[in-house]
């Protein structure tokens, strides 16, 4: 029994990720529409507002990104995108948004399927997040001294808590 959840659990990240590929392709010829260099996350969406900022970093697999930092954002309410550089947003890297006092709420995509250890540590404003149902694994301390949260809910696809 266990084996046949672990497979059903292993094709439907399998499924995430291609849909993910898909939808940062669609109706993408390679630029960007506001002509820069690529270094700003694209979507299928092209009226979509991510927020500045944010930092990512190309993970071990070479065909997904995660958010590994947060330089210089004013934005109190962040949107993280589901693609950057055409690629899609797989995870929040430790320590992400750690100590980030403005942050009050934040937006993640269904492209996102971890959230590292201490990701959200010490947002002492942070008061709203969604977890999308795409994620199933959160670190440790992810959200230890958020003493702005009053709820977080964390949906059945969360199969590890740090």
């Amino acid at each position: 029994m266990k084996t046949r959840l672990k497979l059903f659990i292993t094709l439907a990240l399998c499924l995430m990720l291609c849909l993910a590929f898909i939808s940062c392709n669609v109706g993408n010829d390679g630029n960007n529409p506001d002509g820069d260099n690529g270094d700003n996350p694209t979507t299928e969406t092209p009226n979509f507002q991510y927020s500045e900022g944010l930092e990512f970093s190309l993970n071990s697999d070479n065909i997904s990104y995660s958010v590994s930092d947060i330089v210089n954002c004013t934005d109190t309410d962040i949107v993280i995108p589901s693609c950057y550089n055409d690629l899609p947003v797989m995870s929040i890297g430790n320590y992400a948004f750690q100590y980030c006092d403005n942050l009050t709420s934040i937006t993640i995509p269904d492209s996102v399927t971890s959230i590292g250890d201490r990701a959200f540590y010490g947002c002492t404003s942070l008061a709203s997040i969604t977890i999308p149902d795409s994620v199933t694994d959160i670190g440790c301390d992810a959200f230890q001294y958020c003493s702005s949260l009053t709820s977080v809910i964390i949906p059945d696809s969360v199969t590890y808590i740090g």
